[in-house]
């Protein structure tokens, strides 16, 4: 996906005025990363990020170092991390690639700059927080399922072929040793 297919994944939702368009192309910084870099939260670069390429989990590790995977995302979704002020920790402290990774980042100042000066920015916001709540919705409702029903779930919605299983286990909150059992019993 390129800045141009971007524009097009945006354009497609909603109408932008050509000065949005302009601007967003003008505020977008283009970032490369290689497998297993982290990005610490909230990001300096920007806390709107578009997945141009690759694959991204959200985590965080607790104090004796066990790693909590609460989130993945793939090309041609868009993050949106703004830490709540009412919640006491961040849902997550860290972006791991998972493959090389490209991502386009817009600071939280030029998002300021977007929504101050273009009304059209706050459907657009308020599209892609309805979308990332579907999702938090979705994975809840995956911690609820019993483990066999909650990775079929997680099959349909995430790329499972790409996502080791450590990490699909460690999401799950299940050992990796029975999620390769159930993947097993799958291909039998």
């Amino acid at each position: 996906m390129s800045m141009q297919t971007i524009l097009d994944l945006l354009s497609a939702e909603f109408s932008l005025s050509p000065d949005f368009t302009k601007a967003i192309s003008i505020h977008l910084k283009e970032h490369h990363l290689q497998k297993g870099q982290p990005l610490r939260l909230p990001s300096p670069s920007g806390n709107v990020m578009f997945v141009q390429a690759g694959l991204l989990k959200a985590c965080y590790f607790s104090r004796n170092g066990r790693e909590y995977i609460t989130r993945f995302w793939q090309q041609g979704e868009i993050i949106i991390f703004k830490p709540s002020p009412y919640e006491p920790m961040l849902p997550a402290e860290y972006l791991i690639t998972l493959e090389h990774t490209t991502l386009f980042t817009l600071s939280d100042k030029h998002a300021g700059f977007l929504l101050e000066r273009f009304p059209q920015t706050y459907p657009l916001l308020n599209h892609f927080q309805r979308k990332e709540a579907a999702t938090s919705d979705l994975i809840s409702h995956l911690r609820q399922l019993p483990l066999e029903q909650a990775y079929q779930t997680f099959v349909k919605h995430f790329p499972a072929h790409r996502i080791p299983v450590k990490d699909i286990a460690c999401f799950l909150g299940v050992a990796a040793k029975r999620l390769s059992e159930i993947r097993g019993q799958k291909r039998t």
